[in-house]
């Protein structure tokens, strides 16, 4: 899986999608590359952006660049992950887009978050995944609620991201 950071990240944002890249993603089956240089057919891209709609802007604003804001659903999200293109159930390519203008205090757990439905999960609430709280520490993931965990579970998440890769 290819990945690009764009020229505009925090260094937080960078070193902390470096470092789900490496060390959440790192123990599946999926191999990473980092390259430095744009291309169009890069598989995951990693960008800075300001959302354009409510609270941070206006609803003309928002209605204006609705085609382009990655957060005109989510504005208040610290991230957002689209799916740009797909093949027989999974994405191809996928852009991240953290949010400039809410910061997040740990950005390793919000990378491996987002690279996770990279891979294809959805969020946890939504997938039955639960809560960390309420699960043993082998079935803790970035992919469920709070606390913010950096890893994937072993023995749920990796079954299903090697299956797929």
């Amino acid at each position: 899986m290819d990945y690009y950071y764009a020229t505009n990240l925090t260094d937080a944002m960078e070193a902390g999608t470096n470092s789900a890249r490496l060390f959440s993603v790192g123990p599946t089956d999926v191999t990473t590359v980092l390259y430095s240089e744009y291309r169009s057919y890069r598989d995951v891209w990693a960008v800075k952006a300001s959302p354009k709609c409510p609270p941070y802007g206006t609803a003309t604003s928002c209605e204006a660049n609705r085609a382009t804001d990655p957060f005109y659903q989510h504005p208040t999200a610290f991230a957002v992950t689209q799916c740009l293109s797909m093949t027989g159930g999974r994405r191809d390519q996928a852009r991240v887009a953290f949010n400039a203008l809410n910061t997040h205090s740990n950005y390793r757990s919000l990378a491996c978050h987002e690279l996770g439905h990279v891979l294809g999960f959805d969020d946890g609430m939504n997938a039955g995944y639960g809560v960390n709280s309420e699960s043993a520490d082998a079935n803790k993931s970035c992919m469920r609620s709070r606390p913010d965990w950096t890893y994937y579970s072993k023995d749920h998440d990796y079954a299903h991201i090697n299956g797929k890769y």
